[in-house]
């Protein structure tokens, strides 16, 4: 994907935790905490990883930029 400008990434980016939001707003927290069969991660924990990826690979640019 190609963008023209920050602006555009940031739209983006928000976009993409809309539809992840929209996906888990009306699982249970039952549901989320919930280990399925063959699976080594629940809902929610897919959730987490991902805030927390991108909380850390927020900190790393903003390191990065700040140089």
């Amino acid at each position: 994907m190609e963008f023209e400008s920050i602006e555009q990434i940031f739209a983006d980016n928000d976009r993409t935790h809309d539809n992840l939001k929209s996906v888990v707003a009306d699982v249970s927290d039952e549901t989320a905490a919930a280990l399925v069969d063959g699976e080594k991660w629940t809902i929610a924990q897919l959730v987490e990883h991902i805030a927390a990826v991108d909380e850390g690979a927020s900190k790393v640019c903003y390191k990065l930029l700040s140089q």
